[in-house]
């Protein structure tokens, strides 16, 4: 069953460890964490930890069940959330595989207090070196999937001064 949100990261530096970071975050609060990571033990899920080496370096997809109830019914109920309001999630991230994307600054990258009037304008997002990556939640707006988006871009921007 195909459901969910997708949300998109621009990020660069070791992607790979900021994922890995997310899912350490989560499993203090999910003690039965269990993960498939793509290329690991035949893509099947295994118990949280796993060592950060074991996270594909440039294209790597990981499946997130908080426990094997969830897991279960996963089949079921695809990307919904659950007991505790909360659900599975996914992380997917790769190369990004166009050099260059228009984009929309929203706000003012230069803004240093001085109190000028902004509008928004076109820019274009150079993205050699940077890598897209997608998590996938069961929706946009609970605190779950807030929090979840919060934590990745945290680690992302941490693993981003990296490299």
């Amino acid at each position: 069953m195909v459901t969910g949100h997708d949300s998109m990261f621009v990020a660069g530096g070791r992607v790979e460890l900021g994922v890995w970071a997310l899912l350490q975050r989560q499993h203090a609060r999910w003690p039965g964490l269990l993960v498939a990571v793509e290329g690991y033990r035949e893509d099947a899920f295994v118990p949280w930890p796993v060592p950060p080496e074991v996270m594909p370096r440039r294209k790597g997809y990981v499946l997130v069940a908080r426990d094997k109830d969830m897991l279960e019914r996963w089949d079921d109920e695809g990307y919904s959330l659950m007991d505790g309001a909360e659900g599975p999630f996914q992380v997917v991230y790769e190369p990004a595989s166009v050099p260059a994307v228009p984009v929309e600054m929203r706000w003012d990258p230069y803004d240093r207090g001085e109190g000028y009037g902004f509008s928004p304008y076109e820019a274009t997002l150079v993205t050699a070196g940077l890598f897209l990556v997608t998590l996938v939640t069961p929706d946009v707006d609970s605190a779950f999937s807030q929090g979840l988006l919060s934590m990745l871009a945290e680690e992302l921007a941490r693993q981003g001064t990296d490299t």
